[in-house]
């Protein structure tokens, strides 16, 4: 039942996510000029401010991207707790962040407004002022934008390693997928981010379009799902080796990390870290030199 379970799971998280795509582009419609690399400028603002009902009907989709945004981060959690519990978390903890300031951008909007309602509390200000005011406030959206691609780009490479290291949806999906991870990441750097743009903004869509397609049309393989075939993978997971009530595990000198046995492996046979820089790539280049010292 479970397992069934896990496929209605999937099939919601691609519908949610493929709601905060068309909640975008009804937004970006209805209140034109806000884009990633558009500049806000003055006829920015009395676009805003003479068109207050195509505001008013784009503003709550504004808001349902973050509300989809929160959706998917629990489906997606539930779905890929079973890979790496710890890796889902920190999705998490990015996911916040970068809905949290996509729900800044939404305060944002309306400071063409607060500002320029003429409210007894503005009378000290000229109008000029509360224009120069108005311009400020909304300049402030382009890099909050910004800041949350940038951390959606540390999420989507935790999904995508996640999706890779997983056997119930397809790796080259995960691969994808760690690929938009990268091109949001550029964001991190606004000029770089600038100078690689439109491959950057390609890279973001053709990856998260992969796991939504993929998602929408086949889910999970429920078979897969939760089996614990892709436990094995783990870097970390402590595989006792006993022999005649005798066991040895291997010590990481620098990270202090217990290391898996190959299961095949004689005790006295001396393990190696079997981690992919796929799996474990911090892991791999920082502490594979010493990985291979055995403890009695």
């Amino acid at each position: 039942m479970r397992r069934e379970l896990s496929q209605t799971t999937g099939r919601i998280a691609g519908a949610c996510y493929l709601a905060i795509f068309v909640a975008g582009e009804i937004s970006s419609v209805l209140v034109p000029n806000i884009g990633l690399l558009n500049n806000i400028d003055a006829a920015t603002i009395d676009h805003i401010v003479s068109h207050q009902t195509a505001f008013w009907a784009g503003y709550p989709f504004f808001l349902l991207v973050v509300v989809f945004r929160l959706m998917l981060m629990l489906l997606f959690y539930e779905l890929f707790k079973p890979v790496n519990k710890n890796l889902s978390l920190l999705a998490v903890y990015f996911n916040i962040v970068a809905t949290t300031m996509q729900a800044i951008m939404a305060i944002s909007l309306l400071a063409p407004l607060v500002l320029l309602s003429g409210g007894h509390d503005l009378n000290a200000f000229t109008p000029d002022q509360l224009q120069t005011l108005a311009v400020a406030a909304m300049k402030l959206y382009t890099p909050i934008y910004t800041i949350a691609l940038a951390f959606f780009g540390c999420y989507d490479l935790l999904i995508g390693s996640l999706t890779f290291k997983s056997t119930f949806i397809a790796r080259p999906i995960g691969v994808l997928m760690g690929i938009a991870g990268l091109g949001w990441l550029t964001f991190f750097i606004p000029p770089m981010a600038t100078h690689l743009f439109p491959y950057n903004l390609a890279a973001g869509l053709i990856g998260e379009g992969a796991i939504i397609l993929w998602l929408l049309v086949k889910s999970v393989n429920a078979q897969k799902w939760g089996s614990g075939s892709y436990e094995n993978a783990s870097l970390f997971k402590i595989v006792a080796m006993k022999k005649e009530a005798q066991a040895k595990v291997m010590h990481c000198l620098r990270c202090g990390r217990m290391k898996a046995f190959d299961e095949q492996s004689e005790p006295d046979v001396v393990a190696k870290c079997y981690s992919s820089a796929l799996h474990e790539p911090f892991h791999l280049f920082l502490c594979l030199p010493l990985c291979v010292v055995p403890l009695v």
